[in-house]
């Protein structure tokens, strides 16, 4: 995390006078009522303004902490605890940050072992606490999508489009996956490389859907390839050949119903 905004401004102290200190506590007040009103992103800005203005205010480095917290920023958040002088304050924010980092992992694990449903159940839990957290939301919906449950897997990236989500490769990843299991494969390939384009720019928070989306690419060439050949031997009337493409294409993916037809 860049350290710079939690204290790249000029130096707090006396320095201020009466009219100048009322800038960061009005800022603060609003980034109080921000957070309240779970406007966590414009309330980062204000935080961010006041810690140009006094670098190292405890009270805009807590709520620095808790915006990014909500939204899902762990590296963020814990760059501006370590700032926080106060032992005590740092401590108690400290052990939520881990509580919730453990709970993230939890959920991460019951993905990769396909334990789709358990996985949903954290997620709903850890977002009654964390309602706008982008990657809670991306999650619950790559298991969703991984379930067959296209529309509403579908109905959650569409309410949250926008140009954050549009940074972030588990959005692409599981655009691809949604297209993919409707057998749009044109579609769901380039998705997948869109998602791996991102997560090659930040290998560290994306390292998980930089695998499985170059996975899904490899299938998603290769299935199409099969579903192409087995078209041109059903049109040739060589239903045996067409037979043994399309039991390909089950072979590397069984959920994929095209096959079955």
């Amino acid at each position: 995390a860049d350290l710079k905004q939690f204290g790249g401004g000029r130096p707090g102290g006396d320095i201020f006078n009466d009219a100048t200190d009322l800038i960061p506590s009005t800022l603060n007040y609003r980034a109080s009522s921000r957070i309240n009103k779970e406007q966590f992103r414009e309330a980062l800005k204000d935080v961010a303004e006041v810690l140009s203005i006094v670098p190292g205010q405890t009270e805009a480095l807590i709520k620095c902490v808790q915006c990014h917290l909500n939204l899902g920023n762990f590296q963020e958040a814990n760059a501006a605890l370590n700032l926080v002088l106060d032992p005590a304050i740092r401590k108690f924010y400290a052990e939520k940050l881990t509580k919730t980092e453990d709970q993230h992992v939890l959920i991460l694990d019951f993905i990769s072992q396909g334990h789709y449903n358990e996985a949903v159940n954290q997620i709903i839990l850890a977002r009654k606490t964390f309602p706008q957290n982008l990657n809670l939301v991306l999650l619950q919906a790559e298991c969703l999508a991984m379930q067959l449950k296209i529309p509403q897997a579908e109905q959650l990236l569409n309410s949250n489009d926008n140009e954050e989500s549009r940074r972030n490769a588990i959005f692409f990843f599981v655009k691809g996956l949604c297209y993919y299991y409707k057998n749009k494969l044109n579609f769901a390939y380039h998705k997948f490389r869109k998602a791996i384009t991102l997560a090659l720019k930040n290998r560290q928070q994306f390292s998980r859907v930089l695998n499985k989306a170059d996975l899904f690419k490899k299938k998603t060439f290769v299935m199409t390839k099969a579903l192409s050949d087995a078209e041109n031997e059903r049109k040739l009337e060589n239903k045996e050949n067409a037979l043994a493409h399309y039991t390909s294409g089950l072979s590397i993916d069984t959920k994929n119903k095209k096959y079955l037809l």
